[in-house]
């Protein structure tokens, strides 16, 4: 199945000025708000006077938010949202169609290795990489049943924990053995002292 028979695609609001902070508002979602692990940062939303906004750009939980330009074309599935949100170009809002196909399936499928290298095909743009809606919609999916895709996320949430608590563990070890190596310097005798 192509993206576009999965779910509604939609780019996001064209900012016709520069986002000027404002304390009431409606809260926009920039690039920025996606951080580099994958995770959605609720809490840096600025709000914003945008006016009408139509709702087809309003973001709420479960929207999967798509970064068409950049080195990185991933997405991240929308979490922690206390109101709806816009959110501006260069995001694509993908709104999966929940009997097809699980949200945080669909950002892991997006974000795998295969897709990756289907974006790197795709790519448009020398200086900045994009990724044309159509090449986006047309981007095939695998959608097994939906127990199976709830399996795969929580297979891939589980190892996601293990990996990191594999690299708390060593930065654990390697502090103790600094600590152990600073301790035998500090108790070395007289005759490891340069006179």
């Amino acid at each position: 199945m192509a993206l576009n028979q999965v779910s509604d695609i939609q780019m996001g609001l064209t900012a016709r000025e520069r986002l000027q902070p404002m304390e009431t508002g409606t809260p926009v979602i920039q690039l920025r708000d996606l951080l580099p692990d994958g995770r959605f940062n609720a809490g840096g939303l600025i709000k914003c006077e945008l006016g009408a906004v139509a709702p087809r750009y309003l973001v709420a939980n479960g929207d999967i938010l798509f970064r068409s330009r950049g080195d990185k074309n991933t997405a991240t599935t929308v979490a922690g949202l206390r109101s709806a949100s816009v959110a501006v170009l260069p995001l694509v809002i993908i709104r999966p169609k929940i009997a097809f196909v699980q949200p945080d399936y669909l950002s892991w499928f997006i974000n795998s290795e295969w897709t990756q290298e289907y974006f790197d095909r795709a790519a448009q743009g020398t200086k900045l990489r994009m990724i044309s809606r159509v090449d986006l919609e047309a981007l095939p999916i695998d959608v097994p049943d939906l127990r199976t895709q709830k399996r795969i996320i929580e297979i891939d949430r589980l190892a996601a924990e293990e990996r990191r608590l594999s690299l708390r563990l060593m930065d654990m070890r390697s502090r103790v053995l600094t600590s152990k190596l600073r301790g035998l310097v500090k108790t070395s005798g007289p005759e490891n002292k340069v006179v």
